[in-house]
C-alpha cells in the first residue's frame, strides 16, 4: 500500500466509523428518552392504582393527606393521578397492564436497533485491525504511517468507548405482579382477555383447567412455564424472560445459580462454550468447557 492508497483507505474508514459513533450515540439519546418517558408513564399509572385502592380504605381527610405527599414536587407531571384521586372511585390495574402490553413492541425495537449499530461498530473494529495489521507490517516506518497508526488508535478507543454505553431498561415482571399486590387475583376471563393464545392441543388443555381465579403464580406459570401465548406473539412471556435476563446480567450469584441449574438440569450434556476476545472484540478462541463431575452411585 502506498502513500495515496493510504492516505485513501484511512480517509475512508474515518469517515465510514466516525459516522457510525455518531449514529449510535444519536439513537442512545433518543432511545434513552423514550424509554424515561414510557416508565415515567408505567411509574405514574401503577402510583394511581395503588392510591385508588388505598381510598377505599381510607378517611377522606386521611387520604387527602396521603395524596398531598405523593404529589409533592411532581404537580407538573403528575395530572392524571390527581385528577383520578380526586374524581373517582376506583382505577383498574388493566390500565397499567394494557399500557404495558401497548409499549412492548416499541420497546423492543428500540434495543433491537441498538444490537444493529452495536454489530456495525463491532465490524468496524474488524476493519481497524485489518488496517492496522497491514501498517504495521510495512518494513519501514515513516512519519506519515505513524500518524496513520495514532488515527485508528484513537478511532478503536472511540468506538470500544461508545460499545460500553446500553440502553435503559424497565423490568416489566415487576409491573406485572403488581396486579397481584396482597391477595389481588384476577378472573380466568380478564386474564384471557390480556393474551393472544396459543391454539394448539397441549395449550388448550392447560387453558381449560386453569382455575376461575388466577393469583400471581398461575400468571407467570401459564406464560412463562406452559406457554399458552402464542409463539410469534408471547407478549408477556417475553417481557418476563426480558426481566430474567437483565435480573441474571446484573447479579453474578443469580448467573451462576441459573449455570448450575441449566447443568443440573441437562446432567452435563448440553454443551458449554466460553470464548475469548482480542481487543478488536474479535474471537481468537472459542472452547468448550469442561463439565462438571458427578459422584455416580453403584
Amino acid at each position: 500500500m502506498n502513500a495515496i492508497q493510504l492516505k485513501n483507505e484511512l480517509h475512508i474508514i474515518e469517515s465510514k466509523i466516525k459516522q457510525d459513533i455518531m449514529n449510535f450515540h444519536q439513537h442512545v439519546m433518543s432511545a434513552n428518552r423514550d424509554i424515561l418517558f414510557y416508565e415515567q408513564t408505567i411509574y405514574e399509572k401503577m402510583m394511581t392504582y395503588l392510591l385508588m385502592m388505598n381510598k377505599k380504605e381510607m378517611s377522606p381527610e386521611a387520604f387527602k393527606e396521603m395524596l398531598e405527599m405523593v404529589m409533592q414536587g411532581r404537580e407538573e407531571k403528575w395530572h392524571m393521578v390527581r385528577y383520578y384521586a380526586e374524581n373517582a372511585d376506583s382505577y383498574s390495574i388493566f390500565n397499567v397492564i394494557v399500557y404495558l402490553k401497548r409499549i412492548w413492541p416499541q420497546y423492543k425495537k428500540l434495543h433491537r436497533q441498538l444490537k444493529r449499530l452495536r454489530a456495525k461498530l463491532i465490524d468496524d473494529l474488524r476493519e481497524l485491525k485489518t488496517l492496522i495489521e497491514q501498517i504495521k507490517a510495512k518494513p519501514k516506518q515513516n512519519k506519515r504511517t505513524m500518524q496513520a497508526l495514532e488515527t485508528l488508535y484513537d478511532l478503536h478507543y472511540q468506538t470500544l468507548e461508545a460499545l460500553t454505553i446500553e440502553l435503559g431498561t424497565i423490568d416489566f415482571r415487576k409491573y406485572i405482579e403488581y396486579m397481584f399486590i396482597g391477595d389481588v387475583t384476577i378472573s380466568k376471563n380478564e386474564f384471557l382477555s390480556l393474551l393472544n393464545l396459543d391454539r394448539s392441543k397441549r395449550s388448550q388443555e392447560t387453558i381449560r383447567n386453569l382455575p376461575e381465579r388466577i393469583d400471581r403464580d398461575t400468571f407467570l406459570d401459564a406464560v412463562f412455564v406452559d406457554k399458552i401465548e402464542d409463539e410469534w406473539n408471547d407478549t408477556f412471556g417475553e417481557m418476563i424472560f426480558d426481566s430474567v435476563m437483565i435480573a441474571k446480567d446484573r447479579d453474578p450469584e443469580l448467573r451462576q445459580r441459573m449455570l448450575d441449574k441449566i447443568d443440573e438440569i441437562f446432567e452435563g450434556k448440553l454443551p458449554m462454550m466460553k470464548a475469548t476476545y482480542d481487543e478488536y472484540l474479535q474471537p481468537v478462541k472459542i472452547e468448550r468447557m469442561k463439565p462438571k463431575l458427578r459422584l455416580v452411585k453403584k
